[in-house]
C-alpha cells in the first residue's frame, strides 16, 4: 500500500517522539476494517492484555472508523485509562494510569484514507478510518504476567465514533460500557499496539550489579586515602 506523505509525516513525527529504547511490547492485531465499539458520546471501550515482561509503557496506537456525516468529529482531548483485572472485565484503576491526551501534544491523529460501510444493508453509513498515536503523561510500569485492561474515551457528543476491531487478539473479549455503568462483553477483540521500554531481570540486574560495584570502588578509595 502507498504511503502519502501525510501517513509519512504522521509516522515521522510518532517515530520522533518515542524515547529512547522503545519497541512495541504488545500487539493485539491490525484492524480488520468490519466494525467497532463506540468511545464517545458517553461510551467507553476497554481490551485486556499481558506483557511478558515488566515493561515502562510509554504510548497507545490504536485505529477508529468515525462517521464525520453524522457530526463525529473528535474534540481534541482523549482519556485513557489503564485498570487491573477482575474476573474478566476492568476492575481498579492502575495507579498513574489515567490522563486527557490533548491533540497536536500529546495525541496526533491521521486519516488512513480507507473507508468502511458500516449498518444494514440499504441503510450502511460511510465511516472513515483513523489513526491515532497517545503518549502518556508519564511513563507506566507495568509488570509480567499481570493481565491488565486499556481502556479509551474520545470526549466528544457524537456516538459516530468507534474502537476499530481485529481478527486477533488475546485473553477476554472486549468491554463497552455507557455513562460509566456496568462493564458490558462484547464478545470483539480491538485493535491496538502498546509500545514502551522493557526492563528485563537482566538488565535490571546488571543494573544493580554495577551500582553495587561503584560503592564498592568508592568504599575501597577511601579506605585507601585514609591509610
Amino acid at each position: 500500500m502507498k504511503k502519502t506523505l501525510g501517513s509519512l509525516v504522521f509516522l515521522l513525527i510518532a517515530a520522533l517522539s518515542l524515547p529512547v529504547g522503545a519497541v512495541v511490547i504488545y500487539d493485539n492485531g491490525g484492524p480488520n476494517r468490519e466494525t467497532g465499539l463506540a468511545v464517545a458520546g458517553g461510551a467507553a471501550a476497554a481490551d485486556d492484555f499481558m506483557l511478558y515482561e515488566a515493561t515502562d509503557v510509554t504510548d497507545i496506537h490504536f485505529f477508529t472508523l468515525e462517521n464525520i456525516d453524522r457530526d463525529a468529529f473528535w474534540s481534541g482531548n482523549l482519556l485513557y485509562a489503564f485498570y487491573y483485572d477482575n474476573a474478566g472485565q476492568p476492575g481498579t484503576p492502575v495507579p498513574g494510569g489515567s490522563a486527557v491526551a490533548v491533540e497536536n501534544v500529546d495525541a496526533f491523529k491521521h486519516a488512513t484514507g480507507v473507508s468502511v460501510e458500516i449498518g444494514p444493508a440499504g441503510a450502511a453509513e460511510t465511516h472513515d478510518e483513523y489513526e491515532y498515536w497517545v503518549f502518556l503523561e508519564d511513563p507506566l510500569p507495568l509488570d509480567a504476567g499481570t493481565t491488565y485492561w486499556l481502556a479509551l474515551f474520545l470526549g466528544v457528543t457524537s456516538t459516530q465514533i468507534f474502537w476499530e476491531t481485529t481478527d486477533l487478539g488475546a485473553l477476554s473479549t472486549a468491554h463497552a460500557n455507557f455513562l460509566s455503568v456496568d462493564w458490558i462483553d462484547f464478545g470483539v477483540e480491538l485493535s491496538y499496539t502498546l509500545t514502551g521500554v522493557p526492563l528485563p531481570p537482566t538488565v535490571a540486574l546488571f543494573a544493580l550489579g554495577g551500582i553495587i560495584g561503584l560503592v564498592s570502588l568508592r568504599s575501597r578509595r577511601r579506605q585507601l586515602e585514609v591509610l
